[in-house]
């Protein structure tokens, strides 16, 4: 499966929207100059009942993860965000069981997305690759702050901005997904 992270932690990450072509380039680049971790297929599900997490910008999902034909089941509670140029919350993650995978998905919103991401690790960061239906293209780096976080975009050579909506974000606004 891919690296995990501890159980409780702040996330601190730059998301940064690609075409296809720049995504090409940067795949080839990250080939040449970094530690490839593998390709994960995620099957990511929101839970939110009476829209509690949606009018408090937190975010809880189920996330099937499949890597070498082993599949986990992740449930993750992701917090507010906190002030920044990139992306920084309190995120807790913790592997369960397919049958609690199954019994929390009762409570899902119906807010689905698949991603195909490809991970890499460039200065002690994680670098993600991914391909997400009906969103496109997105680079996601990973770091302990945000000053590791820029070195590493201008080591890529990025010159997109990052986003700080998260997918489940975009995906509810491309579905016409409304806050309660």
């Amino acid at each position: 499966m891919s690296e995990r992270k501890p159980l409780c932690m702040y996330e601190i990450e730059a998301k940064i929207p690609l075409d296809e072509q720049e995504y090409t380039l940067l795949k080839n680049r990250l080939i040449h100059i970094a530690k490839p971790l593998g390709t994960v297929h995620e099957v990511n599900h929101f839970c939110d009942i009476f829209g509690f997490f949606r009018k408090t910008k937190r975010l809880l999902r189920v996330r099937a993860e499949t890597h070498d034909g082993m599949t986990a089941y992740i449930l993750t509670y992701k917090g507010k965000l906190e002030p920044g140029r990139f992306k920084k919350r309190r995120e807790i993650e913790r592997k369960i069981s397919r049958f609690s995978a199954k019994l929390i998905l009762l409570l899902k919103t119906g807010l689905v997305y698949e991603k195909k991401r490809v991970n890499f690790t460039v200065m002690d960061a994680v670098v993600s690759l991914d391909e997400v239906q009906k969103l496109g293209h997105f680079v996601e780096i990973e770091g302990k702050d945000e000053g590791q976080i820029k070195k590493i975009i201008k080591k890529l050579q990025i010159t997109k901005k990052p986003v700080k909506k998260g997918y489940a974000e975009m995906m509810a606004k491309k579905t016409g997904m409304k806050k309660k």
